[in-house]
């Protein structure tokens, strides 16, 4: 198997761009979803939030927000039911979500 560079990487990671025709055209279709990245390691939060950072600069417009880094308390208001043992903060980030018609 042939070494990729970390830019050959990082574009094909890259969020889909056709989601854009799908918020211009069908934006009924699309939905923001947002989820919470949960970080018990004291190095869960500069890895999940660069790497989720990185990911919405790829994205460009095509994205549907920043990622922000939550605190231990903010994590826990939004999901209630994570394992408070060890918990440090999280990573709260949006994608979207495509429904399908038919």
């Amino acid at each position: 198997m042939k070494a990729r560079t970390f830019w050959q990487v990082g574009n094909n990671a890259a969020p889909d761009r056709g989601r854009a025709l799908f918020l211009q055209n069908a934006p009924h279709l699309v939905h923001d979803m947002q989820f919470v990245v949960p970080n018990y390691a004291r190095w869960e939060a500069p890895f999940y939030g660069i790497g989720l950072k990185v990911y919405g600069l790829l994205a460009g417009r095509y994205g549907f927000g920043p990622s922000q880094v939550l605190s231990r308390e903010e994590t826990l208001e939004r999901v209630p039911a994570l394992s408070q043992d060890g918990l440090r903060g999280g990573v709260l980030d949006r994608d979207g979500q495509r429904a399908m018609a038919g």
